[in-house]
């Protein structure tokens, strides 16, 4: 069936924001169409970013990808992947998934769908930015660029950063090639509760315990209960707002009205999630997980009417108790 996907979380935090507070935009399903190197950004080389004294730090990378399938994830959390390789040129933002000290930039390319090898064509250039965040932005400062073209990893400053080191690469499965790079970022907030999650298995018991957690958040979809799904997203939310430097519990009254807008459209039904055909993916260093069914998530709204399909596509943590915590969205 011709599904027309609406990104939850575009209209969720364009509600909650109007589109003012830039930790929205890049929910919006990847439209930072605008790379910004073209305008001439200064670049730091021997400098350390804590000394450019940013009271609220915003990372941000600048993407160009094409000829290839590929994964990109900071800290193993993923900002932008494509099974099909389209060509893409977009900016993400990375305070969701940064800490304060190293940061590792992963990207594995692989091989197009039908094809074997990485074609020479192949290529992709990830340039990470900070600017102090708020009104009155700073112009942005590259901290590093990371590129691979015909075939070899480069990376701009790490020979001027005492014990740098250069892209790290290695083949992986299917023809594809992984590249790391070590990012060191300056924040100024405490670190997520994500990072210091317990790992979780990667096994069937795994998948049967997030299958009923998934079905205890499918009877609140049913039931339509506001105030049991934004309990749910409570840590979710306060990150947000940490991470783009609103205070804490200024997205409540926007939320309220996203949630109710869509728990309470008669047209919109949540269908039983699938129980077979299921698959789990480890994000985080294997501290969050993601629920999937060929691909899709397993909580959908669907108007099968107007074909419709409202995904969450939420990342899941552990506590200290073994609870499950919705902890992020996948993008």
């Amino acid at each position: 069936m011709n599904r027309r996907r609406i990104d939850y979380f575009l209209i969720f935090l364009v509600v909650i924001i109007g589109g003012i507070v830039w930790f929205g935009v890049e929910f919006g399903g990847r439209v930072w169409n605008n790379v910004r190197m073209g305008k001439n950004p200064n670049i730091i080389g021997t400098m350390d970013v804590s000394e450019l004294n940013l009271k609220k730090p915003r990372y941000q990378a600048d993407i160009d990808v094409a000829g290839s399938v590929y994964d990109i994830r900071i800290n193993d959390g993923p900002l932008l992947d494509d099974s099909e390789g389209h060509l893409m040129n977009t900016q993400v933002e990375l305070n969701e998934w940064a800490q304060d000290g190293n940061n590792i930039l992963s990207i594995e390319l692989r091989p197009l769908p039908g094809e074997k090898n990485l074609p020479l064509e192949a290529r992709i250039t990830v340039a990470v930015t900070v600017r102090e965040s708020g009104e009155g932005e700073s112009d942005p400062h590259v901290i590093d660029t990371i590129s691979f073209r015909d075939g070899v990893a480069t990376a701009d400053t790490w020979k001027n950063r005492p014990g740098g080191i250069p892209p790290r690469t290695k083949p992986i499965a299917g023809g594809g090639i992984r590249i790391e790079h070590d990012l060191p970022m300056h924040l100024t907030f405490a670190k997520w509760a994500w990072l210091n999650a317990p790992e979780i298995d990667n096994d069937d018991a795994t998948i049967r315990s997030l299958m009923e957690e998934t079905k205890r958040l499918h009877k609140i979809l049913v039931a339509r209960d506001v105030d049991a799904w934004e309990t749910g997203l409570s840590e979710l939310s306060r990150d947000l707002e940490t991470a783009s430097y609103v205070p804490i519990g200024s997205m409540r009254d926007g939320m309220r009205q996203s949630h109710e807008k869509y728990l309470k459209d008669p047209q919109l039904q949540s269908p039983d999630p699938p129980e077979e055909d299921l698959d789990l993916t480890l994000y985080g260093g294997g501290r969050l997980a993601r629920l999937s069914s060929y691909g899709d998530p397993v909580l959908v709204l669907e108007d099968q009417k107007a074909h419709i399909s409202v995904f969450f596509d939420y990342l899941f943590r552990r506590d200290a108790s073994g609870k499950w915590v919705i902890s992020r969205i996948k993008h």
